[in-house]
């Protein structure tokens, strides 16, 4: 990683940081968060191009196994599921 990329991404965690400490986050659930998030938006991006989203391409684009892209999808998918209900009539 370059150092100006290096500089930026420091300034970007450093209030995050303390926001995390703060709360009394530790860094596991941070880790969690920041996965979710790289999946999402590799998602989105490959989404908005029209191409192919399959768990392959996500784990090139993020860094992150295939099993675990895979366990974040479901993870997601499943938290949507129970926040939007389908409620019959």
């Amino acid at each position: 990683m370059s150092s100006a990329k290096h500089k930026a991404l420091d300034d970007l965690m450093r209030p995050l940081a303390r926001w995390c400490l703060r709360h009394s986050m530790q860094f596991q659930d941070l880790e969690e968060i920041a996965k979710l998030a790289l999946v999402e938006v590799a998602k989105t991006s490959l989404e908005q191009r029209g191409e192919k989203v399959t768990a392959s391409r996500l784990c090139l684009i993020t860094g992150l196994q295939r099993r675990e892209v895979t366990r974040l999808l479901e993870q997601k998918s499943f938290n949507e599921e129970r926040s939007n209900p389908v409620v019959s009539k």
